[in-house]
């Protein structure tokens, strides 16, 4: 084993989950969602440029990047376009349920080929799926198994609580809120209550003034179990986490 061989085992190693975890019971391959785990940068940047007479002279891999649930190589001459729409040759590494039947395995992955009329890809996907397949197992995959829609815009997703005669009603609402720790709620000094926040004034144990603010998460953002509107908590100036408050 060389060398060369040697590190790439233990950069797959390193960066692959364990199998038993990245393969969750649920939905079959066909119906999940797969996206490609963060900490295989190095390993595509090792195996996926072109080595000698897989290209045209003068060609080269121009751009490589990891855009969800593939990793996408450009490849052509040194003044050729970087999108994969527009390159002489893009190819797309995908997982094994989203790729044609009769296509290129290369290790964990099946090849997706898009190239120019008239450019030949042969050698270079010959020599990928050799890369890929002699390399040290990996599984750069990680399941998605539902799919969150995109969030709209706040003023079409978010509520905004309205601030009137009633604000004082809701900072007694909020002191309620550390009813159940009468230490807590004894240092409360202030309750500022707006639309978009809510600052906790805090008498710390030194006599100073701790700020914690609250912000309203829009709903897309709260646990889709939860009956009650949730809120992102943080600390203002030297109290950035509050730990009492947000339990």
């Amino acid at each position: 084993m060389s060398f060369a061989s040697l590190a790439l085992g233990l950069l797959l190693l390193s960066a692959s989950p364990s199998v038993a975890g990245s393969t969750p019971t649920g939905l079959s391959d066909s119906q999940a969602s797969w996206a490609i785990g963060p900490g295989h940068e190095r390993v595509f940047r090792t195996l996926m440029p072109a080595r000698d007479g897989e290209l045209e002279a003068g060609w080269s891999l121009r751009a490589l990047g990891v855009p969800g649930d593939r990793v996408e190589a450009v490849y052509g001459p040194a003044d050729s376009p970087t999108a994969c729409d527009q390159a002489p040759i893009c190819v797309a590494l995908v997982h094994p349920s989203t790729g044609a039947v009769d296509a290129q395995v290369a290790g964990p992955f099946v090849l997706r080929v898009r190239s120019q009329e008239g450019v030949d890809t042969t050698r270079l996907i010959a020599g990928l799926s050799a890369r890929f397949n002699e390399a040290p197992a990996f599984s750069p995959f990680k399941r998605i198994e539902r799919k969150v829609e995109a969030p709209l815009p706040p003023s079409a997703k978010t509520e905004v609580v309205e601030v009137g005669a009633d604000a004082q009603g809701l900072e007694a609402r909020f002191q309620g809120f550390l009813a159940s720790d009468s230490d807590l709620s004894g240092r409360v000094t202030q309750i500022e209550v707006s639309p978009s926040r809510v600052r906790y004034h805090l008498r710390g144990d030194q006599g100073g003034d701790h700020v914690v603010e609250l912000r309203p998460r829009s709903p897309r953002q709260s646990h889709p179990a939860e009956v009650t509107r949730s809120f992102f908590i943080q600390g203002v100036g030297p109290l950035p986490d509050p730990p009492d408050l947000v339990n």
